[in-house]
């Protein structure tokens, strides 16, 4: 047990009560100093045992501090992981061709951003509570350091009365009986022993002072780590949550761009019907004698003539169409060229495949391209009639305005019958349709230019004529001339 002030006391006045007294009370002081010693030694066991309390739990702050230190290095790893993901995700938006494999990616890498985060917050949490308890600790320490203190000052205050009274006992000796020596010395011995056990406390107490400076400064470290801590887990939420939101926003362009390819397959499927209807009713027949043959037997162009040119009047009626009687408004309409476009491609498609030969296929950017070109021409007041010819700087514009390359144009006066403007969607077609004719059939004069081009004809005879898609687009222009770019 530890030695109180009271039993340091009793031990004291045993010492000092040697001066002065006889063999029976010298009998009796060396029985106190024995229990003196005895009483020492468990206070300096204690003492050393309190030294001991404290070591370790500077060691169990000194953990929780490692703890700390690992749970602030995970959540810097979740930052660069979600730094990472923002990485993912803006290349995501930035592109957009392949957004469903891309859309699955990033949200992998979400869940194992949130899978880590959560792993975070139990091991934050945990390090936090581990702090809580090894400070509860180290409060108890304190409070037994406390104890100690007052009990080393007590211990000195006792030392310092027992010198007091030994001087005072020493010069009594001077007027008195002679004292044994050896009970003196004995005497000076232990007091010199409690001076050195005092000096022993006061520098325990110190050492434990030291240790508890280090303690509150561990402490203080680890509560600054975990703010951080806590200030990282924040933002790398609020990193997360706008990560999630740049998801949402993907997933709705996604949807947003699924459902106007969806609108955009109807309507296109509503044309082709619609196309294919009428192309039943309109159909382009090859006279006998063409075949994929034609162009290398050797034939001159009169001879080659004279195999297409029953082609003109083999396919001489046009079969109009009650619906497209009633559209007379907005006839030069992107819906409106486009519709030609695909009237036109339900015309040439079954010729092309007849003689093997690439198929036609219409997209917005056909569409596009050939109503640019019958807009340069109408900004170039260029008039194909006139000159002969087709428009070349037209070519060379359009191509770089629309990043691509290989346009080819056949182009044929394209007006109504009589000359005057188209009144309705079928008289349009009509006059498509027998400018289709007339570069099929009727061609001589161009060398037979028009018919290779609206039949993608090859004449090197060993398959379709590229292993690409053909595209083709139907405009006209100010002075009605087809524009059929292909």
């Amino acid at each position: 047990m530890k030695l109180s002030v009271k039993q340091a006391a009793v031990v004291g006045t045993a010492a000092v009560a040697l001066v002065g007294t006889g063999w029976i009370n010298q009998m009796h002081r060396v029985s106190a100093d024995t229990a003196q010693t005895n009483q020492i030694t468990v206070t300096q066991a204690q003492l050393e045992q309190a030294q001991a309390n404290v070591n370790s739990a500077t060691a169990a702050v000194t953990q929780a501090q490692v703890a700390l230190q690992q749970a602030q290095a995970k959540v810097s790893s979740l930052t660069t992981q979600l730094a990472d993901q923002q990485a993912e995700v803006a290349k995501l938006k930035a592109t957009q061709d392949d957004q469903p494999a891309a859309l699955e990616a990033a949200q992998a890498q979400l869940a194992q951003t949130q899978g880590a985060l959560a792993a975070a917050k139990q091991t934050l949490t945990a390090a936090q509570n581990n702090q809580t308890s090894k400070q509860n600790t180290l409060a108890q320490a304190q409070t037994l350091l406390s104890q100690d203190q007052s009990a080393v000052a007590a211990a000195q205050k006792e030392v310092n009365n027992r010198q007091t009274a030994l001087a005072a006992d020493e010069k009594a000796q001077t007027n008195t009986t002679p004292v044994n020596a050896t009970t003196l010395a004995n005497a000076k011995q232990k007091l010199r022993q409690t001076q050195q056990q005092a000096n022993q406390a006061d520098q325990t107490a110190a050492n434990k002072a030291t240790i508890k400076k280090l303690a509150d400064q561990s402490v203080a470290s680890a509560q600054q780590e975990d703010v951080a801590a806590k200030a990282k887990l924040s933002k790398d939420q609020a990193n997360l949550d706008a990560a999630q939101a740049k998801l949402n926003q993907v997933d709705q362009k996604i949807a947003d761009a699924n459902t106007t390819v969806s609108t955009a397959e109807k309507t296109l499927a509503a044309e082709e019907q619609k196309a294919e209807a009428q192309s039943s009713a309109n159909v382009i027949v090859l006279p006998a004698g063409v075949d994929r043959t034609l162009f290398n037997r050797g034939l001159t162009n009169d001879q080659i003539e004279a195999i297409l040119a029953p082609g003109f009047d083999l396919n001489a009626e046009f079969h109009h169409n009650e619906a497209d009687e009633k559209v007379t408004t907005n006839l030069d309409s992107p819906e409106i060229e486009r519709e030609l476009s695909i009237f036109a491609a339900s015309l040439l498609n079954p010729l092309c495949k007849q003689l093997n030969f690439n198929q036609w296929q219409v997209t917005d950017l056909s569409v596009k391209v050939a109503q640019d070109m019958a807009d340069q021409y109408d900004q170039d007041k260029f008039d194909m009639g006139a000159t002969g010819d087709h428009d070349l700087p037209a070519f060379a514009k359009v191509e770089s305005e629309n990043n691509i390359l290989g346009i080819s144009e056949s182009g044929l006066p394209y007006s109504n019958i009589g000359g005057e403007p188209f009144t309705s969607l079928d008289a349009e077609k009509e006059s498509l349709y027998y400018s289709l004719l007339s570069c099929i059939f009727n061609d001589e004069a161009s060398q037979f230019g028009h018919t290779h081009n609206v039949l993608n004809w090859n004449t090197l005879l060993d398959g379709p004529s590229d292993q690409v898609t053909m595209y083709e687009g139907i405009s006209h222009d100010h002075v009605g001339e087809t524009s059929y770019i292909l």
